[in-house]
């Protein structure tokens, strides 16, 4: 038995190119599931085969929101030192920062770029032959992959059971037997965004100030807190994996790596590290609150795309991380 995700998923049929077409516009008809996640218990099962993702490949995203197929926009992880005095103010900057349009929906338009120029990645080589192809996707079409989405979809399914005052919406379409995934916004996700008010979009920005302070453009440079910060730059990875019986081909973005040997770098081995900000813990029910909704997604999205450590800063609610 496998687990069932709550949230409300769009289910299209093989009709239209995901290259071509927005994910939810591929569709001659289409049908509405929802799934039921009540009674928690029914997820108290073994935990089912997840092989460990491999990466088989990169991509840049500069602010225009364009990509490239380069580490332009690769950090690595600059550890504090013992004695060094940690006073990150993550209010600083925030009037000249610059972010991504809520309104431009990409859906899976960066990854299907990705997809498109890589396609070798996805041929099968014939075992019977020496290097020869049995399936080629330059000829045929087929991506010989069950489902290709972002990280970010996997991890509101996987933690939906034990989070679940957050509403979501997935669109599917099926394209040469491989089913594409592409969240689509709720009316409720979209007032609450409106509405979102200067303080909260000013946290927002926290976590992409902290990462300015824990990371440089190469091994071993120097941070630079003075620049301008703009969270539309960034460097996503591909991984390959799979879920039971389902091949999954996803995408994730990676704050930075820790590339700590003498050895030249190579993007497909060093480890990754994820950089995380939360407010000090006071008291035993705010820790208790970390552990049960904030941990969790954390892990789930660390573990997805294969993070191996995670560094956290805990801030004041002036937004300053002293440890």
């Amino acid at each position: 038995m496998e687990p069932k995700i709550a949230g409300q998923k769009r289910r299209h049929h093989d009709d239209s190119d995901p290259s071509t077409a927005t994910v939810t516009g591929c569709v001659k008809r289409h049908t509405h599931t929802t799934l039921d996640i009540y009674p928690p218990r029914q997820f108290d099962i073994s935990f089912p085969f997840f092989r460990k993702p491999q990466r088989i490949g990169y991509f840049s995203i500069s602010k225009d929101r364009r990509v490239h197929f380069d580490q332009t926009h690769m950090k690595f992880y600059k550890e504090p030192q013992p004695g060094d005095r940690i006073q990150y103010n993550l209010r600083e900057g925030f009037e000249s920062h610059r972010s991504q349009d809520p309104e431009v929906k990409e859906r899976l338009d960066l990854l299907l770029t990705w997809i498109m120029s890589h396609r070798d990645k996805f041929q099968i080589v014939d075992s019977t032959q020496k290097g020869a192809v049995a399936s080629s996707v330059a000829t045929h079409n087929v991506l010989n992959t069950d489902f290709v989405l972002w990280r970010g979809h996997l991890t509101k399914i996987m933690c939906t059971p034990y989070s679940r005052r957050d509403a979501w919406r997935l669109g599917a379409c099926r394209y040469h037997g491989t089913i594409y995934i592409s969240e689509v916004e709720m009316a409720e996700s979209r007032t609450e965004r409106l509405n979102r008010t200067q303080r909260q979009t000013e946290m927002c920005y926290w976590g992409y100030k902290f990462e300015q302070y824990l990371t440089t453009g190469k091994p071993g440079g120097e941070t630079d807190t003075q620049a301008v910060v703009d969270s539309r730059e960034q460097l996503c990875v591909v991984v390959r994996s799979r879920l039971n019986s389902h091949s999954l081909v996803y995408s994730g973005e990676v704050d930075c790596f820790n590339h700590k040997s003498s050895k030249q770098f190579n993007v497909f081995d060093c480890s990754m590290v994820e950089l995380k900000t939360s407010r000090e813990i006071d008291h035993p029910r705010q820790m208790h609150n970390f552990k049960k909704f904030k941990l969790i997604k954390w892990w789930a999205q660390s573990f997805l795309i294969g993070v191996d450590e995670i560094v956290a800063g805990f801030r004041s609610d002036e937004g300053v991380v002293e440890r």
